[in-house]
C-alpha cells in the first residue's frame, strides 16, 4: 500500500482510492462468460441404453466455488485499503440480478458472492440489511438458476425460490418429458438438496443419469439412497422402541393400580 501511495503521489494522482475502487470492481468480471447453451438442445437420452458404461465427468454441470481464487484473494485485499462500505451495495446488486443481463454471467455473480463472504462481517453486512447466511441463500438459488438454463428449464427464478421443490421434481420428470443429461443431473441436485425420498422418481433418475454417464452425481444419489434406507431404519427402531415403552409403562402402571387397591 505504501508502495502505490509514494507511486500515486509521484504522478501526482490525487484519486488513487477511486482508482482501487474501480480495479476491483474491473477484477469481479469474470474473463470467460458461463455459456450455460453451449450444449447441444437436441442432446436426448431416447436412443440410449439403460446399461452404457458409466465414464466421463460432470463438467458441464459442475461449477466449483472460487473462494480462494486468486482473482478474489486480489478483490479482498483491495476492499481492504479503500471504503468498503461504498462497495459492498454494488456487490450484493450483483445477486439480485439477472445473470443474462450481467458481464461474465453467472462466474461474475458467484464471484461477488465469494467476495462478500469472505471481506465482510456479519456486523458490515447488516448495514445493507444482509448477512452470511442470506448471501449463501442467494448463492443457492443462482447456482440453481445456472442449472435451469442448462437443462433449459423455463421456470423464473424468483418462482423457482418460491416453489415446493418436491412439486418442481414431479412436474419435470413427468410422463413425456425429453431427458437431457443436464435436466437429469438438475432433478437429482433438488432430490438430494430437498430429500425427496420417491423411490419411483429416484428410480427414473438413476437411469437416466446412468444413461448419460454421469457417474458423480449417480455416485451422489445411490449415497442419498443408503442415507435415507438408514434414516428409515433409525425411525422404525425408535418407534418400535416408544411402542415398547408405552407397553411397559401400562403393565407397571396397572401393577401400581394393583397394588394401591390392595394396600389402600
Amino acid at each position: 500500500m505504501i508502495v502505490a501511495e509514494q507511486l500515486a503521489k509521484a504522478n501526482h494522482l490525487r484519486n488513487l482510492q477511486q482508482i482501487q475502487e474501480e480495479l476491483a470492481m474491473s477484477w469481479l468480471i469474470a474473463d470467460k462468460v458461463d455459456d450455460a447453451y453451449a450444449v447441444d438442445p437436441n442432446d436426448t437420452m431416447g436412443n440410449m441404453a439403460a446399461d452404457v458404461a458409466i465414464s466421463g465427468s460432470d463438467e458441464n454441470e459442475l461449477f466449483l466455488l472460487p473462494f480462494f481464487d486468486v482473482t478474489v484473494d486480489r478483490i479482498v485485499y483491495i476492499l481492504k485499503l479503500i471504503n468498503m462500505d461504498k462497495i459492498m451495495g454494488d456487490l450484493i446488486t450483483y445477486l439480485r440480478r439477472d445473470a443474462s443481463t450481467v458481464a461474465g454471467g453467472f462466474r461474475t455473480i458467484v464471484r461477488a458472492a465469494c467476495v462478500l463472504l469472505r471481506a465482510y462481517t456479519d456486523a458490515q453486512l447488516k448495514k445493507a440489511n444482509y448477512d452470511h447466511l442470506k448471501i449463501c441463500v442467494d448463492l443457492d438459488a443462482v447456482l440453481y438458476g445456472r442449472l435451469l438454463d442448462l437443462a433449459h428449464v423455463d421456470i423464473p427464478l424468483d418462482t423457482f425460490r418460491r416453489q415446493d421443490k418436491s412439486n418442481v421434481v414431479r412436474s419435470l420428470v413427468a410422463p413425456g418429458t425429453r431427458w437431457t443429461p443436464q435436466l437429469a443431473f438438475l432433478v437429482a441436485s433438488l432430490i438430494v438438496d430437498n430429500e425427496i425420498a420417491d423411490r419411483s422418481v429416484v428410480e427414473t433418475v438413476l437411469n437416466r443419469l446412468q444413461a448419460a454417464q454421469k457417474r458423480e452425481m449417480f455416485v451422489t444419489l445411490l449415497t442419498f439412497c443408503r442415507y435415507v434406507l438408514h434414516k428409515s431404519a433409525l425411525e422404525r427402531r425408535r418407534q418400535a422402541f416408544l411402542a415398547l415403552c408405552d407397553v411397559n409403562s401400562r403393565t407397571w402402571s396397572g401393577r401400581l393400580r394393583i397394588l394401591r387397591d390392595l394396600f389402600g
